[in-house]
Order: C-alpha cells, then sequence, then structure tokens
C-alpha cells in the first residue's frame, strides 16, 4: 500500500539522524487511502517536536496537511 510505504520512509529517514536521539510514531489507518500519524521527535538538545498529519493518497496525487511545533527543554 501507498501509505505503508509512506510510513515505513518516514521511520527510516528519522532512525538516520545524527541529531536526533529517539523517536516515537503512531499511525492510525481511517481507510485504504487516508491515515493519521502521530508523534514525537527528542533531539539531542533537549528540544521536542510533535507531529500531527494526516494523508490522503490517490493513484495520481498525494496530499498532506500537518501540524507541528517544537518545545524546548530549559
Amino acid at each position: 500500500m501507498l501509505i505503508d510505504n509512506y510510513f515505513a520512509e518516514i521511520r527510516n529517514i528519522l532512525s538516520k539522524l545524527p541529531i536526533m536521539q529517539r523517536f516515537e510514531l503512531a499511525t492510525k489507518k481511517r481507510t485504504d487511502t487516508l491515515d493519521f500519524i502521530r508523534g514525537n521527535i527528542c533531539f539531542n538538545d533537549g528540544s521536542l517536536l510533535h507531529i500531527r498529519e494526516f494523508v490522503s493518497f490517490s493513484q495520481r496525487q498525494k496530499a498532506c496537511r500537518y501540524f507541528d511545533y517544537i518545545l524546548r527543554h530549559s
């Protein structure tokens, strides 16, 4: 499936980032072409990135809408 390949690619890219300490990702399948991903990425400097993304795939196009923000630890 296109969505499964997309999420596998995200996990692969994140696992290779040298500035990242750890990450957690969870997906929730809505339909065969619509999914939701949420997660947290903790960076080496202590900052935390929260990821929320709706992903919609069709055979011809990919549409992504996302919201993210960064929290800095003091």
